[in-house]
């Protein structure tokens, strides 16, 4: 089954068959102890939802901010992501601040690549680990320590990655919150474009991407949205994808691009900070 057939399933059954719970954020209907399993990227095509218009550059711009360890907005901004200056001004309000200055803390790259304010850059050390020792069961990467202060902790918290032997690489990431709506269509995004640079910076091809969801989630003010602009859309056929080079740790929006993503067109979902 197709990704967006897996997730246009996953969202409804979370809708129809859903815990409701109050949160911190807001009330919403989540199921525990999901998984997608994302085979696009072995036929060559990306995997982006059609139902509704993914702003893709902007998740490539916060792959970019992810590599090169950002820990404020500005450092987002200057790749072309926006997603975090509401998070990051709701953790330490400061309206002396700008908002270019604005920190979200030691999340996702800032751990990646510098973990715990340590030096060890664990994605370096996972590429070396694929090519010096394909079989190994140590090619992980890690965002989540308790201590760690941030405006989020982080939602994705474990990656690893598995060599096939006709050189496939797999990848599977597990996820402790997912916000169904607004989160794991741009995580699919991110993680794909991950692998595909991983894969190709070691050698291999991109392969299966599986997704393991904890309290998978959506927020009650997205369910009439849902229904009423996105579930009876039309799914389109997944875009393929050009790739120009494969650094991950010096990755860029340009370096990849999206051919013949044909969509529904943009829904706007309220976000819940």
């Amino acid at each position: 089954m197709s990704y967006e057939m897996q997730y246009r399933e996953l969202v409804q059954d979370v809708i129809d068959f859903g815990q409701p719970r109050v949160c911190r954020n807001g009330e919403t209907r989540a199921l525990f102890g999901q998984s997608i399993e994302i085979c696009e990227l072995r036929e060559k095509t990306f995997p982006v939802l059609t139902q509704r218009q993914i702003f893709y550059k902007g998740v490539l711009g916060e792959l970019a901010a992810f590599v090169r360890g950002a820990t404020t907005v500005g450092e987002f901004k200057r790749w072309g992501c926006n997603y975090w200056d509401a998070n990051a001004a709701n953790w330490r309000p400061n309206a002396h601040v700008p908002v270019e200055d604005q920190e979200i803390g030691q999340v996702y790259g800032a751990q990646w690549i510098n973990w715990e304010k340590g030096g060890f850059n664990q994605i370096r050390h996972v590429l070396k680990s694929l090519t010096e020792d394909p079989h190994g069961r140590r090619h992980v990467l890690t965002t989540y320590s308790p201590t760690a202060l941030s405006c989020l902790p982080p939602c994705h918290l474990l990656t690893q990655f598995f060599v096939n032997k006709d050189k496939t690489l797999d990848c599977t990431v597990y996820m402790r919150s997912v916000d169904l709506i607004h989160g794991l269509p741009s995580d699919v995004v991110l993680y794909a474009a991950l692998l595909i640079q991983v894969a190709g910076a070691v050698g291999c091809f991109p392969g299966r991407l599986i997704f393991f969801l904890g309290d998978a989630h959506v927020y009650e003010n997205h369910v009439s949205t849902w229904k009423e602009q996105q579930l009876h859309n039309p799914i389109y056929g997944a875009p393929t994808y050009k790739a120009h080079r494969f650094d991950p740790l010096s990755f860029e929006p340009s370096d990849m691009y999206l051919i013949n993503y044909k969509h529904a067109g943009p829904i706007k979902y309220d976000f819940n900070v």
